[in-house]
């Protein structure tokens, strides 16, 4: 056999130890890249539920679906009337009081609506503020006020009644609350 030099002998094992902190280094970064994967993934997850929260099918029903991602589409912005306390008091103000028992229950009205035309490609944005006392005939709902869609059948309703009375698919929909608007308002300071 033959005789390993002190030199060879350290040598192999610089070798072993590189090896060994490669390896090590190979899993730490592995481990760091499957956690930042893992923490997009939530983030995602996270956004896409607070996006689709109180969205029913209902209202999936309602919004037309978007053929091609760079077309032209609508979208129906609405403010309610809604908030915890409201809600929980079963207040809808002076205004509402005589209409109350016709419109009881958990739906609020939309006290501003704008419905919007977005065009990626040219990227433009037409607005037009719908007035919310505008007289619209419902249907079976007889003639009401454009804002009582909302708190008769809520946002899927609604978004039936302004496609209608617009004479366009609306594929897109936001709503904000009270609380909601409160929010927006404490975030901005």
């Amino acid at each position: 056999s033959r005789r390993v030099t002190q030199a060879e002998y350290t040598k192999k094992r610089k070798s072993k130890k590189r090896k060994k902190i490669v390896l090590a280094v190979c899993i730490a970064l592995l481990v760091v890249v499957l956690g930042g994967v893992g923490a997009a993934f939530a983030y995602i997850n996270t956004i896409n539920a607070n996006l689709n929260e109180g969205v029913d099918d209902d209202l999936r029903d309602a919004l037309v679906d978007t053929k091609y991602a760079g077309d032209p589409f609508y979208m129906l912005l609405m403010g309610t009337d809604g908030s915890a306390e409201r809600d929980e008091s079963g207040d809808f103000g002076d205004s509402y009081r005589s209409e109350s028992a016709e419109y009881a229950g958990d739906q609020f009205r939309s006290d501003s609506m704008i419905l919007a035309r977005i065009d990626p490609q040219s990227k433009q944005v037409t607005m037009v503020s719908l007035h919310r006392d505008t007289l619209i005939d419902m249907g079976t709902n007889g003639k009401q006020k454009l804002n009582a869609a909302h708190s008769i059948g809520g946002a899927a309703y609604t978004i039936e009644v302004v496609s209608k009375f617009a004479g366009v698919p609306i594929s897109h929909y936001a709503e904000i609350d009270f609380d909601g608007f409160k929010e927006a308002v404490d975030a901005l300071g």
